[in-house]
């Protein structure tokens, strides 16, 4: 029973993280523009 739980919800949290991972990323690339922009 357990093991199909974690299959069942594994991929949304894989999801949630990839798309945490995006904004982390782009927050980033953007800290990047305004330190290389001064």
């Amino acid at each position: 029973i357990l093991v199909q739980h974690i299959r069942r919800v594994l991929p949304g949290l894989k999801a949630r993280i990839n798309i945490q991972m995006v904004a982390v990323a782009k927050e980033l690339a953007s800290y990047g523009e305004i330190t290389e922009s001064k």
